[in-house]
């Protein structure tokens, strides 16, 4: 038995020298000779997963490294490995659990709090930037953790904290392309135009042939309002590659927003292979996607994506395709369920937050937002509707009579806070402060809109400037009965957020502050929204020119409630 053992440490040994040397075949053989003699050599199952993983050979390597942990459940090297091995088969969930496993045998592993980082980063979980922080202080000069931890930090808004660690992960490695792309994009986030602007061109004057930075370098300048020069670098960027899913989905705003429809959604489809994190509920089927064709009697699906107020703005095409269906079967988000089912009755409304099993049987179907495409193709293709949602009447009367009992004089609306810090709630949110002229007009009642709980914001700013704003929590917790407030109001007045699109949808008046740059529903002059024909739109001259704005609200609102 010794002599067993022996010849299996020394073709063992023979086989990590062979690896040393970079030869792999050789390497395997000795390995698997070790492991022939002694099945249960544990550190011989781990060393032959790690070769079979640089090999590619992932199914093996994955059986090596779970033979390992029959052996020693509590193997650090095993469990390191197996986490590391179905990363590279994109099994993250899997992957997370034995990082998890590893870092409790040994807490002080950088490499596993690294790899339980990169594991979460790939699942969309806030974590992972805790692990490469972790990694950072183990080691500080860890280039990945740093690139990673940017990574993260840019995922969840938290644009300096990336900024800072995308700077350290340049100092690390200057060369690294994809550090400098990062670096300048964290600058661009956290509003540092100028700064990005000279890092883009930098990178384009030294890969001119790549295109992602022409896309960075477009993108900054789109945000400072221009259009010909941001046109002409994404076209650039796709005479590179026509088919990079990035350049045809970031063009496609800038499109939109000014009005070339037909060309926007048909780089709008884009969406899904160039952002991972647009929220959409992936869906597949073996029914065939409907591209627009005429639908003949045929059962349509439409699956939801996207936020709140997008799936209130696709709604908008919704009216004439279940006129056009045999029948039509809507997902939306549950807060959306009741309203949906009152305003499309002819529809079958299901309320859907994750792919779900399938409950109805369907001949087509097509994400909510890929519908535009084929029926709002130009100016022309925008109804002047007069509303596609409909309110609960009788909760309607019931806000009115509560309205009604503030007295006489204007009852608006307020909602003063859009987005998350990723989709761009900087530049889309004020504070009460800021909006104190519009809040001193009198004949006003001012009523929240705003979602979320805000009761310790409204009271500080009633109690320092002795301003009213009613605010009635169970209108914004029950979606339904927020469409009723707004309905019942005599015009909400609004930062770009959802609300908007409810408002619009259901054909209320509606005046939006704009950012210089809002969202395509807005276009890009005018007071007008081709979405919505009852909103009016205030814009910023220029970036970040609140004061204008709120003066011209506060004006137009006098005026308005002196005519009542």
């Amino acid at each position: 038995m010794h002599s067993v053992r022996s010849r299996a440490e020394q073709h063992y040994a023979l086989g990590r020298t062979h690896k040393a040397r970079n030869e792999l075949p050789e390497a395997e053989h000795a390995y698997r000779e070790a492991l022939r003699l002694q099945p249960e050599y544990l550190d011989a199952w781990v060393s032959l997963g790690i070769l079979l993983r640089s090999l590619e050979r992932l199914a093996e390597a994955e059986e090596c490294q779970r033979r390992a942990l029959q052996l020693d459940p509590r193997s650090f090297l095993a469990l390191l490995n197996l986490g590391t091995v179905l990363t590279s088969r994109s099994r993250f969930a899997e992957a997370a659990g034995f990082f998890r496993r590893a870092l409790e045998i040994n807490p002080l592993s950088a490499k596993a709090h690294c790899n339980l980082g990169t594991a979460l980063l790939r699942l969309n979980d806030a974590q992972a930037a805790y692990h490469f922080t972790e990694t950072l202080k183990l080691e500080p000069n860890h280039f990945e953790a740093a690139l990673n931890l940017g990574k993260s930090c840019l995922e969840t808004g938290q644009f300096e904290r990336a900024t800072e660690a995308l700077a350290l992960a340049h100092r690390l490695e200057p060369g690294s392309l994809e550090t400098q792309f990062l670096l300048a994009t964290a600058h661009f986030r956290a509003g540092r135009f100028e700064i990005a602007r000279a890092q883009f061109e930098r990178l384009i004057r030294g890969h001119p042939k790549w295109p992602t930075p022409l896309v960075g370098l477009a993108s900054v300048l789109a945000e400072l309002g221009q259009y010909s020069e941001p046109r002409a670098l994404f076209e650039r960027a796709l005479a590179l590659d026509p088919d990079d899913a990035q350049v045809r989905m970031y063009y496609s705003l800038l499109l939109l927003r000014h009005g070339d429809f037909a060309r926007g959604w048909d780089f709008y489809e884009s969406r899904s292979a160039a952002l991972l994190r647009i929220h959409a509920i992936e869906r597949d089927f073996a029914e065939p996607r409907w591209n627009g064709e005429p639908l003949g009697g045929r059962t349509l699906l439409i699956t939801r994506e996207q936020g709140f107020g997008d799936e209130l703005l696709f709604a908008s095409v919704l009216p004439e395709v279940v006129r056009e269906a045999g029948h039509t079967i809507v997902e939306c988000d549950r807060r959306l369920l009741t309203l949906f089912q009152r305003s499309f009755p002819q529809a079958t409304v299901l309320a859907v937050e994750g792919p779900g099993e399938r409950r109805e049987r369907f001949d087509c179907w097509i994400p909510a937002g890929s519908l535009p495409r084929f029926r709002r193709r130009g100016p022309e293709d925008f109804p002047q509707h007069q509303g596609y949602l409909c309110a609960d009447p009788a909760r309607v009367a019931w806000w009115k009579t509560r309205l009604d009992a503030l007295g006489p004089g204007l009852k608006v609306g307020l909602s003063w806070r859009g987005g998350t810090a990723v989709t761009r709630a900087s530049v889309r949110s004020l504070t009460l402060d800021q909006l104190a002229p519009v809040l001193t007009t009198s004949g006003v009642h001012f009523v929240s809109v705003q979602y979320g709980r805000h009761d310790a914001e409204i009271a500080g700013f009633s109690a320092s400037h002795g301003i009213s704003i009613q605010h009635w929590q169970e209108a914004i917790d029950d979606y339904d009965e927020t469409a009723a407030l707004v309905s019942a109001l005599d015009l909400v007045v609004s930062v770009c957020t959802a609300v908007v699109n409810l408002g619009g949808a259901l054909s209320r008046p509606v005046w939006v502050m704009a950012p210089l740059v809002p969202d395509a529903r807005y276009g890009c002059q005018g007071p007008k929204s081709i979405w919505y024909p009852s909103l009016r739109v205030f814009r910023q001259p220029e970036l970040d020119a609140w004061e204008p704005v709120i003066a011209d609200v506060a004006s137009a609102l006098s005026e308005v409630a002196s005519s009542r």
